[in-house]
């Protein structure tokens, strides 16, 4: 479907005026909206989730084009922003439920330490009974806490204002600071490192790709963000450390007139530790 300068289109998802008459900056004018998948939050939210994982497969995003500021006669293509009013409800999780989120992602987590203990045990064990040595312990599952789970929603809602997980301040880089600039393990009270032991924060930003389901469906953002860690090896080893046997990971949407104009950030807090007390177990 494709929208002509100021359309009226019900859609609480969207603002579609507001995109032609430069209340928000966008690097340039916006010339013309791309309606793909025009359906409100509130109804792919009631679709069971086989259809909006299969659905955010699919190339089929909304845009808006852009004419640029910088480079004349040249037009641009980014996914439509959403609305500060479907950016609150996503967060609030009206859209988007947190839980099953977290469900999907310490499965694919513990499936992975799981396929670790069979394989790569299996040829270190080999060596070591050679020397008659005791087979390695097997890595254990990650548990789920909701109180990390909490911890990680204080990361992920400070930094989706900002727009993105590390920021510059006179030529200084800060990842893993909080925006204070005190380091994210703040998070926890001096009473409450000793509860909860050693931990490890993973963060990644994601930029909304224009296709509602992508971040309706729980299942692929969990996919998503576990396959991006998994192909690092300081974030792979943190989720195979047998270090930590708890965690909790939140997701939370900034607006698109945070650090990267025109985008729609989210931001994913995974926050792992070695111990929890018996009130989070």
């Amino acid at each position: 479907m494709l929208a002509n300068a100021n359309p009226q289109y019900p859609y609480t998802n969207y603002d579609l005026d507001s995109y032609f008459d430069a209340q928000k900056e966008y690097a340039g004018r916006v010339v013309n909206i791309e309606l793909r998948s025009p359906q409100r939050f509130i109804d792919i939210a009631a679709l069971n989730d086989e259809i909006k994982y299969r659905r955010a497969e699919l190339k089929q995003s909304n845009r808006m084009v852009v004419k640029s500021d910088v480079h004349k006669n040249q037009n641009y293509s980014m996914a439509l922003p959403l609305n500060d009013f479907a950016v609150r409800e996503y967060n609030s999780e009206a859209f988007f439920n947190q839980m099953i989120f977290n469900q999907e992602f310490f499965s694919l987590v513990n499936n992975y330490r799981k396929a670790y203990n069979e394989q790569k045990h299996a040829e270190i064990d080999e060596k070591r009974r050679k020397y008659n040595l005791a087979p390695m312990p097997d890595i254990p599952p990650i548990n789920y806490s909701i109180y990390l789970r909490q911890k990680a929603k204080i990361r992920s809602e400070e930094m989706a204002q900002l727009g993105t997980i590390a920021y510059y301040e006179n030529g200084v880089k800060y990842s893993h600071t909080r925006p204070d600039r005190s380091p994210w393990s703040s998070i926890f009270s001096p009473e409450e490192e000793d509860m909860y032991g050693e931990s490890a924060e993973m963060m990644a930003g994601v930029m909304y790709n224009g296709n509602p389901y992508t971040i309706m469906s729980e299942r692929w953002l969990a996919e998503l963000v576990f396959y991006h860690w998994r192909g690092s090896v300081r974030h792979e080893s943190t989720m195979l450390s047998s270090r930590f046997m708890y965690g909790g990971i939140c997701v939370r949407m900034g607006d698109d007139q945070g650090f990267y104009k025109g985008s729609n950030p989210l931001i994913i807090t995974a926050i792992y530790a070695s111990k929890v007390p018996d009130q989070d177990r």
